[in-house]
């Protein structure tokens, strides 16, 4: 299935639902927020990195 593709995987216009979300996992230092980052503004959708929040919130 293509990035953007319809969420139940059918063929579309190619247009993201503004409810999607994209959520990236991986071992610290590998570019998540970089890749975040990048892939948001292309998308032009918000970008949440959840590790700034949790050192927000635990100070």
């Amino acid at each position: 299935m293509s990035p953007t593709a319809p969420a139940d995987g059918a063929a579309g216009s190619g247009t993201v639902a503004r409810d999607e979300r994209l959520v990236l996992v991986g071992m610290m230092g590998a570019g998540k927020t970089t890749v975040g980052r990048l892939v948001a503004a292309r998308l032009g959708r918000l970008f949440v990195d959840t590790d700034a929040d949790v050192e927000r919130d635990t100070r």
